[in-house]
């Protein structure tokens, strides 16, 4: 007892994104420091398997892998959809498929009944972009990466709705020593321009598939922030893109889904990247280096084609006519 402070966290909610997330059946949540390590732990848990994965995937998401898989990628169609026809074969029974809901999107219908016809596969559904979650989740093991949709400084859950008998270890470390240094530099921008992206540019480079400990900071918050409104502000903001961008949207018209971002298919991403970073306005590449090789020409050629513009929460419409102004020249 007594010492000094810790940080003073907004008490729990009700409908916080941590009990959003959660979907009603998962029978075990592992958290880790960031998404790669839950996934890892994970597999490992699994124990020996041919691991799918998806061509148009980042490289950390193949680091995650154990030695003990064996590493696949199959190829998609070019809305990103995997092509059931193409697999059925080849995937075995035992064996392990991880399927991106890209920004924010479930799988189609017919991927969907694919998935329910092979009860002798383990299917992953990652959830990196997925704001709205909860009831809606479809894979047996759901994982999330809350830094990549809300101001949350690490953290990787994965639930798990089938197999829990293979629970990971416990961990075996703290959360790196620095892990919130760029997310609490970015609340002092004002006062220390370029700190924070120079924080996060090496906490990134520094990240890796290990067995330390989710923050209770990046809990705590989870637990108090209220997803509504985050919901609310995206989609307000991508039908804002979408209205005046419709020519290059890469999703379309809003749906169902809340998208992570409002993603552009432009001829020369890096260009365009690069344009909008010269006026202060960072687009994501999600993602320009791949893990698969260059056999999958249409994901690689996705990934020289797809920019992702914000529209977050943090963000209203003055933001969004900005991006537009920013962009009538590059386009």
């Amino acid at each position: 007892m007594g010492g000094f402070f810790a940080l003073e966290l907004p008490p729990s909610r009700r409908q916080s994104l941590l009990t959003h997330w959660a979907p009603p059946d998962a029978t075990a949540l592992v958290t880790r420091h960031n998404a790669r390590s839950a996934l890892r732990a994970r597999l490992e848990a699994l124990g020996s398997c041919r691991l799918w994965l998806p061509a148009y995937s980042c490289r950390s998401l193949a680091e995650a892998a154990p030695a003990s898989c064996t590493v696949l990628f199959y190829p998609q169609d070019d809305r990103l959809q995997v092509i059931p026809a193409e697999m059925e074969r080849r995937v075995l029974a035992g064996d392990v498929f991880l399927i991106i809901d890209y920004f924010g999107q479930t799988p189609d219908l017919a991927v969907r009944a694919w998935v329910a016809r092979r009860p002798d596969v383990h299917w992953i559904e990652d959830r990196a972009h997925v704001l709205d979650g909860g009831q809606s989740a479809w894979g047996d093991d759901v994982l999330y990466s809350p830094r990549k949709v809300c101001g949350v400084p690490d953290g990787g859950l994965l639930y798990l709705r089938r197999r829990s008998e293979a629970l990971p270890s416990a961990v075996t470390g703290a959360p790196p020593e620095h892990y919130a240094d760029a997310a609490l530099a970015r609340l002092q921008e004002r006062t220390s321009p370029g700190l924070a992206y120079r924080c996060y540019v090496r906490q990134e480079q520094a990240m890796t598939a290990d067995n330390r400990a989710m923050s209770e900071l990046a809990l705590g918050l989870l637990a108090a922030l209220p997803w509504r409104p985050l919901v609310a502000s995206r989609q307000r903001n991508y039908r804002y893109l979408q209205a005046r961008l419709a020519h290059h949207s890469f999703l379309g018209p809003l749906g169902a889904c809340v998208p992570s971002h409002f993603v552009l298919r432009v001829r020369q991403a890096d260009k365009v990247s690069a344009g909008l970073r010269a006026v202060g306005i960072f687009a994501q590449r999600h993602w320009a280096e791949l893990a698969a090789p260059e056999q999958f020409t249409a994901a690689h050629s996705l990934s020289r084609e797809l920019l992702s513009l914000p529209c977050d929460h943090r963000y209203g419409a003055e933001h969004m006519l900005r991006m537009v102004q920013a962009l009538e020249p590059l386009l």
